[in-house]
C-alpha cells in the first residue's frame, strides 16, 4: 500500500481582512503551481527556492483569488445536480424533496410514486424529470412556432446531456435539443431559450436583428441570460 506524503507545511493567505491556511509541498520543480485536491482544497507545490521570497507572496496574491472563483464555480455545478444524500432536487427553480420508501420514490411535493429502476435513484429520477422537460420544451417550440408562422409538425425536440450549451438548432435536420439541465431553473428560463432556436429558423446567425426578434416575444431576456450564466434558480 502506498502511503500519500503529508504536506510539508502550509502557507498563510490574506485579502480583505480574511485568511486562510494553504497546504503546500515543497517541490524540484521549476515553477510554482496551485491545485484542488479531492476535497476542493488549495494545494500549494513550491519550489525549496521561492519559499519565504517575494516571489512566493506575489504568486500567491494573484492566483489564489482565481482559484477561489474556480473552486466557488465547481460547486455551484453540483446544484445542477440530484442530491441523493440529502434527498433533494431543484424543479422549475425551486427545491423539492423526496423520499425513498423501499422499492418506490415518492416526490411528494409533486405527489407523484415512481418504481426505482435497477439502474438506481438518480437515473429513475433523471428519466422523470428528462419527461416533464421534454413535454414543456415541446409545447413551447410549438407556440414560437405558431407566433412567426413556422411549421412545428416537421420539428423534432430532444433533451440531451449538454455542457456547452443551453439549446442547439440543427437547421438542416430541423431539431432543437435542449440541455436537461434546464428542468432545474425557472419555466421563463426554458421559454427564453426556446424562443432562441426557434428564432434560429430565421435568423442562423446572432445579428441584431435576430436579437430584436427574441426580445420581442422574451422582453427581459438579458436577464434570464444573466440567470443561465450566474446559476440563479429561484
Amino acid at each position: 500500500m502506498v502511503t500519500k506524503k503529508k504536506y510539508d507545511g502550509y502557507l498563510k493567505y490574506s485579502k480583505n481582512n480574511e485568511s486562510r491556511l494553504i497546504n503546500y509541498y515543497l517541490t524540484n520543480n521549476k515553477n510554482i503551481y496551485l491545485k484542488l485536491n479531492n476535497k476542493q482544497e488549495i494545494v500549494a507545490y513550491v519550489p525549496h527556492k521561492y519559499m519565504n521570497t517575494i516571489i512566493l507572496d506575489n504568486f500567491l496574491k494573484s492566483s489564489v483569488p482565481k482559484l477561489l472563483e474556480i473552486k466557488t464555480k465547481i460547486e455551484q455545478k453540483k446544484i445542477l445536480a440530484i442530491d441523493i444524500e440529502k434527498n433533494k432536487f431543484y424543479l422549475w427553480g425551486k427545491e423539492s424533496k423526496f423520499l425513498i420508501q423501499k422499492n418506490m420514490l415518492n416526490l411528494f411535493e409533486l405527489n407523484k410514486n415512481l418504481k426505482i429502476l435497477k439502474q438506481g435513484i438518480e437515473f429513475t429520477l433523471n428519466k422523470y424529470l428528462k419527461k416533464i422537460l421534454l413535454e414543456l420544451s415541446t409545447s413551447y417550440v410549438e407556440k414560437f412556432c405558431k407566433l412567426l408562422c413556422i411549421p412545428s409538425e416537421s420539428i423534432k425536440v430532444r433533451i440531451l446531456k449538454k455542457n456547452n450549451a443551453w439549446g442547439t438548432n440543427h437547421f438542416l435536420k430541423r431539431t432543437i435539443t435542449f440541455s436537461d439541465r434546464l428542468i432545474f431553473y425557472r419555466k421563463e428560463v426554458l421559454e427564453y431559450v426556446a424562443c432562441h432556436e426557434v428564432v434560429h429558423f430565421i435568423y442562423q446567425n446572432h445579428s441584431s436583428e435576430f436579437w430584436n426578434m427574441v426580445k420581442k416575444y422574451i422582453p427581459n431576456f438579458k436577464q434570464i441570460k444573466k440567470e443561465l450564466k450566474d446559476k440563479i434558480f429561484i
